[in-house]
């Protein structure tokens, strides 16, 4: 994909007259297309921040640890583990630089340079990101971007009995097994709530019934209408479903599977609105404890209601719009010399 988009990439911006990029911050070769063409780039994060932080204060992507809060050993750890990750994307470096040198090109020290130095656009809020100790340019938290139109998902509402409503979804590209659904299930059968759900890939294996308690289960569901509702929501922690949860004042059960799931998952256990179980031990007896602590805890539901109103004036989609208008408005005004970077294609 390197390979592609940086042989490629300036090719198709000059050929297309663009004005400016918006590129994903894992696509490092938008920094060399930008080179190339002189066409400016704001970077989006569509999940965690993945900077380095070398005051130790942030923790690497991927991982469950906790910030450095001004403790030595959190901090060496960290900063030990910015490197590990920096040097996990080594080889997209130099491919990109092996690239750019063909081009005239000077080399890029390391991935962190391709970040653009006009600014991040980021769909969390502060209030759900861990506190950073080195900022090197521009962090526009949003908030979620959510699609408030009808989910044409088919729900039996009418089977929604008055119980509160825990609402289990553990993904689409990572779902959990099934005797970790079991387990959610056995926990709730015996709480005063009502379980509803969604099964996702378990549908397409047959797996639509046998489920302890006869909750309530959908192939899919209308999930921003069901967290509008629910008391608790189970989840893998997921950038969406997290934010789509908090968006509504839901708090979370949280059983990390992959990828920045674990992180993420730190993440809500840190702010305070919500509960962490390891896949490794989501049995009946600890996600019943969660479960519960979640519904009976009113420090968790407040911090919860504390971030859907930081969500709410945070701005999502609109508010994203309006930086990226605003930066790329305020470059296009102000003088700047002929940029070396306009080399032949």
């Amino acid at each position: 994909m390197s390979r592609a988009l940086c042989r490629d990439g300036a090719a198709a911006v000059e050929s297309l007259g663009l004005d400016a990029l918006l590129v994903d911050q894992c696509q490092t070769e938008g920094r060399t297309i930008a080179d190339l063409t002189g066409v400016p780039y704001i970077s989006i994060c569509n999940a965690l921040n993945l900077e380095g932080d070398e005051s130790g204060e942030t923790p690497p992507p991927f991982l469950p640890w906790t910030p450095g809060e001004g403790i030595a050993v959190r901090r060496i750890r960290n900063r030990l583990g910015h490197r590990v990750f920096a040097s996990m994307m080594a080889p997209i470096v130099s491919q990109t630089n092996e690239f750019r040198k063909t081009r005239g090109l000077p080399n890029i020290r390391s991935w962190e340079e391709c970040i653009s130095p006009l600014g991040t656009i980021n769909n969390l809020t502060q209030g759900i990101d861990f506190p950073r100790g080195t900022k090197k340019r521009p962090m526009f938290y949003t908030g979620p971007y959510l699609d408030e139109r009808p989910n044409e998902a088919p729900f039996p509402w009418e089977q929604l009995d008055g119980r509160s409503i825990v609402y289990a979804s553990m993904g689409t590209l990572h779902t959990a097994k099934w005797h970790i659904l079991e387990s959610i299930a056995s926990a709730c059968a015996s709480l005063p709530v009502q379980l509803v759900v969604s099964l996702g890939q378990w549908t397409n294996d047959g797996k639509t019934i046998g489920l302890p308690g006869d909750p309530l289960t959908v192939p899919y569901a209308p999930q921003l209408a069901l967290l509008a509702r629910a008391a608790v929501a189970v989840t893998h922690a997921g950038a969406n479903t997290v934010m789509e949860a908090l968006s509504h004042g839901c708090p979370l059960v949280a059983i990390p599977l992959a990828s920045d799931q674990p992180a993420i998952a730190a993440r809500v256990a840190w702010a305070g609105a919500g509960v962490v179980v390891p896949p490794g031990k989501a049995t009946t007896g600890r996600l019943q404890t969660a479960i519960s602590s979640v519904l009976e805890q009113k420090g968790i539901q407040l911090k919860a209601d504390a971030l859907r109103q930081e969500i709410l004036q945070a701005g999502g989609v609109v508010a994203a719009a309006n930086a990226i208008e605003t930066v790329f408005t305020a470059r296009a005004r102000a003088p700047s010399p002929q940029s070396v970077n306009q080399v032949n294609l």
